[in-house]
Order: structure tokens, then sequence, then C-alpha cells
């Protein structure tokens, strides 16, 4: 079941104040912001008029409003960026609202509550105790400014049980952006590979991303039974900005032909059931993520055994390729190297990472 987040009560204010500022600092602590002062000026510029300005079109009060769609992928692109971008161990959402022209998240720094504001398109970041951050000016002068790491490292090589045809079984949350990523590095694989390795798209059993995620999965599961052809276009498609109409349309599957499937699923799984009473279960394939321990998405396993890997294309095909008793021409195909990026999108890239949604 999922993993609830406990946050850490601070008694003394001072204490309270010093900790959220350490751990503002630590997404902060990034040396090519050391160049770009006058960046930061006009960004903190623009957070003020943001947030000291109250919309006259949008009739947004201070109470907020939560858990609209909008907002949630904002506030999923907002912590996949901090992940791939500072060097932080834990960071996850704890609650996102809007307030006034902005957003507010609560999320858990390492266990410690820490709250940030963002613009309502998402591209300026505000955290206290720091400089405000423009994400695509950001972006922009890490590439041309980059820090010196040490290179990321394939994973050691798997003990895997080898046959035929490989049973490749990768396990997601449709919304979860480390998910996404997964799923966007793996699919050109699948193509490659095609009806040489049994792939099977899953998903773990309990979900993080509302309602939206409930039906977008139940909807894949059932365009997966009754239009199989359609299912790898229709997934390529949603993983661009995740619209399922656009996609659904694009692709010519009409929702009348996956009703009954819809239908009878929900009801065998009491998906819609088990989430009007507040449940996060998804039980499609429980019994397979009891099977393997599957605590997050995503979750790769490759002829039985849970497997490590860069979520790139390559590394993926190097590592099913080794589950073959005898390897196919396809295994010596070059396939990108670039890990994708987390979340929706396939127009920028990530950082090697074995982040999750838990």
């Amino acid at each position: 079941m999922q993993k609830k987040n406990k946050k850490k009560k601070l008694t003394n204010t001072s204490v309270e104040h010093k900790t959220e500022k350490s751990k503002a600092c630590k997404l902060n602590n990034l040396p090519v912001w050391q160049i770009v002062s006058g960046v930061l000026f006009i960004a903190f510029v623009l957070f003020l008029v943001l947030f000291l300005t109250e919309s006259s079109t949008t009739g947004i009060d201070d109470s907020g409003v939560v858990n609209t769609t909008e907002m949630q992928n904002v506030a999923n692109e907002t912590v996949s960026f901090l992940k791939s971008n500072f060097p932080v161990s834990e960071l996850s959402l704890n609650t996102v609202l809007k307030e006034k022209n902005l957003y507010k998240m609560s999320i858990l720094v390492e266990d410690q509550e820490l709250d940030i504001y963002t613009s309502m398109d998402g591209e300026l970041i505000f955290i206290p105790g720091g400089a405000p951050i423009n994400k695509t000016e950001f972006l922009k002068l890490k590439e041309e400014n980059p820090v010196d790491e040490q290179p990321s490292q394939e994973p050691a090589p798997q003990n895997l049980t080898k046959s035929d045809k490989p049973v490749v079984e990768l396990f997601v949350m449709s919304h979860c952006p480390f998910g996404t990523q997964m799923e966007k590095g793996i699919l050109p694989v699948v193509d490659l590979l095609s009806d040489k390795i049994d792939f099977q798209l899953k998903y773990v059993n309990y979900v993080m991303h509302g309602y939206d995620e409930v039906y977008e999965q139940l909807l894949q599961y059932c365009i997966m039974q009754e239009k199989p052809d359609k299912f790898y276009d229709y997934l390529g498609c949603f993983l661009e900005d995740g619209n399922t109409e656009v996609c659904l349309n694009r692709n010519s599957i009409l929702r009348a032909d996956l009703e009954t499937c819809i239908s009878e699923t929900d009801q065998e799984y009491a998906i819609t059931e088990s989430y009007n009473n507040n449940s996060t279960a998804f039980l499609i394939y429980d019994a397979d993520n009891k099977k393997y321990g599957i605590k997050g998405s995503p979750a790769l396993i490759v002829n039985g055994t849970k497997v490590s890997t860069n979520r790139d294309s390559q590394s993926l095909l190097n590592t099913i390729c080794g589950a073959f008793n005898t390897e196919p021409a396809e295994c010596s195909e070059t396939l990108s190297n670039v890990n994708p990026s987390p979340g929706f999108g396939y127009g920028s890239t990530g950082s090697n990472t074995n982040a999750e949604c838990n």
C-alpha cells in the first residue's frame, strides 16, 4: 500500500525557521547561479508583481482552489525539475493550492516541510531563503555553464534468467513523472524488438495523482484489451502532454468501443468505489505487485527479476537483450543513450536517476 510521508513537528519557532532556511539553501546551491544576478533580479521583480497583484479576471480568492488538473501538473513538473537539478536526496509534493496569482506548494525536503511558490505557468519558482528561479533561463545557463560531475555509470550487469523470448513487465503510474520517463525510454525498445519479447505494461497497485490517474489507467488497460494494435501509438501520444481526448481522436479510438470493458473492469476491481471511499488502491495487477514486491513507479521486471537500469533507450535495450538465450540482430542496433525528461513531453532531457513515485 501507499507509503505516507510523516511530517516532523518542530515546537521551537527559531529551530523551525533555521531548518526551513537550510533546506531552501540546499535547493539553491548550484554554482551556475553565481553568474546570473541580473536574471535573478528580474525574476524577483516578476515574483513580487505576481504575488502582490490580485487577478481581476480569475476570481480566485485567498482561500485557494485545490485539486485542479492544471495545478497538479504544474506541481508535478516543479517537483520533477527540482529533483533533476538540485542535490537533494529526498523531495516530494505534499499539497498544492492557488493563492492569488500563484500556486503555493508544500513540499517535503528530507522529511521537513517547506512552502514554495510558482507562477501559474510553472516558469518562475520562488524558494524562501534563496533567489527566484526562472526555469527557462536556469536550464539555458546550466547548459552553457555545466557543473563538473562524475559521469553517470550504467548499473552493474544483472544476473538475469535467460529465455528465447524474454518477458518484460513495466509497472508505472500513468501520471508519475518518473513512470512516464521510463515509458518514453522503453517505447523505442519495444518497437525495435517487437514480438521477440513479451512486453507487458502494468500499473502499481495504488495511485498518487488523483482521479485523472485512476481513470486514465482504467482507460489504458481497456485499450490494451480491446484495441491492442493501437495502444502504443496512443501511449506515445499521451506521453506528449497527457491529453487523453486528443490521443483517442488521433488514433480513431471510440470510447463507445471501450465502455463494456471499462464498466466490467471497474466493477471487478472496485476501482471507482475504492476512490470514492478515499482509498488509493488500484488493484488490477495487485497479485503481480505483491509477487515482485513493487513499491513504486517505475519498476522493471525482466524474466521475473526486478532490475535496475538507466532510463535511456540504449540502456534499456542492453538490459533486456541480456535476458536472451541468443541475442537477435536487433540487439546490435543503436538507440538514444540520452535519458528522457521526467513528466510529459519529448522536448528536453533528464539526468540518470533512480527516483520513483512511492
